[in-house]
Parts: C-alpha cells; sequence; structure tokens
C-alpha cells in the first residue's frame, strides 16, 4: 500500500478534478513515444482514460484492435480540455511493444524523442501559456518525432 501513491494511477483523481487540499485543478498534457522501453504505452492508455484525456491523431503505429480505446478524439483547435494524451512516433527503429506482460527492449529506446522534437515542444509552449491548449502541430496526420525513420 505504501507504493500505490508512487503509482502514477493512484493519483489520477487528483490530477484534474479533485485536487489535494490547497491545490488547484491541473491541465495535463500526456507526450508518450509509441513503443517506450520505461512508461508502457497501455498504461500511459490507462491514465489517460482515467483523467478524462482526449486525443489527437491516433498513433500511426499500434497492435491495438482499438487504438486509445475508450479515449474521445478532438475534433478541433485549440483544444481547451484539462487533459489530452499525444502519441509521437520514432518509426521502425522501434518496434511496437509486445503484447505480452514482458518491456518493450527492441530497437532504440524512444522515451526521450517526443522531448527532442521541435513539433512537440511547440505544443508544449503553447499548452504552458497563460489560456494555453493543445494545437495541432502535425497538419492532422499521426504525430513523427525529429528522427523518424520509416
Amino acid at each position: 500500500m505504501l507504493w500505490d501513491r508512487g503509482e502514477t494511477d493512484a493519483w489520477t483523481q487528483h490530477m484534474t478534478t479533485v485536487p489535494p487540499k490547497n491545490t488547484i485543478p491541473h491541465a495535463v498534457l500526456m507526450h508518450v513515444a509509441v513503443g517506450d522501453h520505461q512508461v508502457a504505452n497501455v498504461m500511459s492508455d490507462v491514465e489517460a482514460r482515467s483523467i478524462d484525456a482526449s486525443t489527437a491523431e491516433l498513433p500511426a503505429r499500434s497492435d491495438d484492435k482499438t487504438p486509445l480505446f475508450g479515449i474521445p478524439r478532438i475534433t478541433s483547435y485549440p483544444f481547451h480540455g484539462s487533459a489530452a494524451i499525444v502519441y509521437w512516433d520514432g518509426g521502425n527503429q522501434t518496434p511496437l511493444p509486445p503484447v505480452t506482460n514482458v518491456p518493450n527492449r527492441g530497437g532504440a529506446d524512444p522515451h526521450s524523442f517526443p522531448r527532442k522534437t521541435p513539433a512537440a515542444r511547440q505544443q508544449k509552449s503553447d499548452w504552458f501559456q497563460p489560456n494555453g491548449a493543445l494545437t495541432d502541430v502535425c497538419g492532422g496526420l499521426a504525430c513523427r518525432t525529429f528522427n523518424f525513420s520509416g
């Protein structure tokens, strides 16, 4: 039970709708790397559903029958919701995550790719402005990282 508070989903109710006493609600932007070795994509999806996030475009690559199941699509920009999830794909240098209960270890670890991508940085900057919002920096397509190969 001690580690429940350390697990991201243990605090989701406090992130956007029920903040801890003497704090304000937060707006959350999740930038997720397709095939991340450090944060399982399935857990990012669970967190997004838990905080009522919306999503931009679906990831270009996914083995899921219904990618981002249960997460509503953003239909117009700028998006002023309290939470959003955006997948960033580095292409075939990283395989899709395994469908079994094992971590992804194939290819390059894309965990830091979104943070190094100029378009993702612009999106974060737009989000963090006073009265900020999610902007479509990927032109209505699945978002690709700066080093996409594919």
